[in-house]
């Protein structure tokens, strides 16, 4: 081994950024001097076969660079071009599809009925197109960046990645839990109006039995409470997991209710931080959708689905804190224990939900009488809102009388609902006034 190999080491932070403000997810990114590049989110497909394992992974990126390196860490494979790993492009359309049969969809409901409200939850608002033809890439393996070579490619005349000590120590990181790394090359002039996420699919000599890794080393320099947001979708023989802790939606007593906000939008996004946050200190993944394959509508779907011969569909989000990370380099996906099948519909409180109006039986005409005449009362005053009773909560968070149903009960889905408001008391009051007041009732 070289002497300066372990200083010559080179790579971005897996789970961190190169600046203290940019949040990477999967991957990290390498720009010439002067320019900024980050990863706001990344999506993976991974897709198990006997014998070996597919990765696509698409990265959403910001920033300033007209030129970037993505490195992306995959398991380890000594002689890569000799033992069948192979780096092809890949539609980003395929996984649009998979967002949109898999995001979690909430929909409100009072006492049964619809309230035409509806959010689909999805990962991100859209991913813009991939770089265009077969990808400008390299795979560095353990062994050559132990001796340098990942060093020599990035600073490479014609690339002039800039090196920084966080970034050499997160790769040694990376290869010390035996990962290596696929650098992809995108030259953003040549995009597309509106940009380029890049996009890639690689495949890797991992046996199904094995888990599979994924590498979460951040730098230390960049610990300081930005959240890292990750997606996994895998096409396996069965339900996937995580080695972290992986809940359903609705697994833990301390999530609050999704409540809506609009006829399109929830709190989803903050009540699932909170849910991570609490008590799994935000390393964890949380399952969101677990069905059997159903057909495809994108060709390159069901070719993956006919080659693999995966009959079950796994949807797993992260949001990781950096600050969580510093002691968790690696993540795996491995079959789970659990294999019931877990829905993305959920049905929830419409906005509406526990309005009660008095009936008053018709129409009641009411004599024209001036307030503080001695016969009607002054009720101008402020008087407090009639607003719902929660009562002290003892069921996690969820509120009083809150059910949570779904998951592998045959529900398929889960259901929130919270306590009624009551304005019995205020109608009560008012036909009293009536009675005190001799007023005549008149049916319309």
């Amino acid at each position: 081994m070289k002497t300066n190999a372990r200083i010559a080491r080179t790579a971005t932070l897996i789970l961190g950024s190169l600046t203290s403000t940019q949040a990477l997810a999967y991957g990290a990114l390498v720009t010439p001097e002067g320019q900024t590049a980050s990863i706001d989110r990344a999506r993976v497909l991974i897709v198990r076969e006997a014998e070996s394992t597919r990765i696509i992974a698409q990265i959403k990126t910001s920033g300033t660079a007209t030129r970037f390196g993505w490195l992306l860490p995959v398991p380890n494979v000594n002689l890569p071009a000799e033992n069948g790993v192979l780096v092809t492009p890949f539609d980003k359309a395929a996984l649009d599809e998979l967002e949109a049969l898999t995001a979690p969809r909430f929909e409100g409901a009072c006492e049964g009925v619809a309230t035409g409200e509806v959010h689909d939850a999805y990962f991100a608002e859209s991913f813009k197109v991939g770089q265009a033809g077969n990808p400008n890439a390299t795979i560095k393996s353990a062994p050559e960046i132990q001796e340098g070579d990942l060093n020599q490619y990035l600073i490479a005349m014609g690339r002039d990645y800039q090196v920084t000590e966080d970034l050499q120590s997160a790769i040694s990181d990376m290869v010390d839990q035996n990962l290596m790394f696929v650098v992809v090359n995108v030259d953003t002039t040549m995009a597309p109006p509106g940009g380029v996420d890049p996009i890639i699919s690689v495949q890797l000599p991992i046996a199904i039995a094995d888990d599979f890794r994924l590498g979460l080393s951040p730098s230390l320099a960049t610990l300081g409470g930005d959240r890292v947001d990750l997606l996994v979708w895998t096409l396996s023989d069965g339900r996937s997991q995580s080695n972290l802790p992986t809940r359903e939606l609705d697994a833990a007593a301390s999530m609050p209710p999704v409540q809506f906000v609009s006829n399109t939008e929830t709190t989803y996004d903050s009540v699932f931080e909170t849910f991570v946050d609490t008590g799994l200190m935000s390393r964890a993944f949380v399952a969101e959708y677990a069905r059997g394959v159903d057909s495809f509508d994108h060709d390159a779907l069901g070719d993956l689905v006919v080659d693999s011969g995966a009959t079950h569909l796994t949807r797993l989000r992260a949001s990781f804190k950096t600050a969580a990370l510093s002691g968790t380099k690696i993540a795996s996906i491995r079959r789970s224990a659990e294999q019931g099948e877990y829905d993305r519909v959920h049905a929830i409180n419409g906005r509406a939900c526990g309005a009660v109006e008095p009936d008053m039986g018709g129409v009641v005409m009411m004599p024209d009488l001036a307030v503080g005449d001695g016969a009607l009362p002054d009720m101008s005053g402020s008087q407090p809102p009639v607003t719902d009773d929660m009562g002290p909560s003892n069921d996690g968070g969820l509120g009083d009388g809150s059910v949570v149903s779904g998951g592998d009960d045959g529900n398929a889905g889960c259901t929130f609902s919270g306590s009624k408001a009551r304005s019995t008391g205020a109608a009560t009051l008012f036909l009293l006034l009536l009675s005190t007041l001799g007023l005549r009732r008149r049916r319309a």
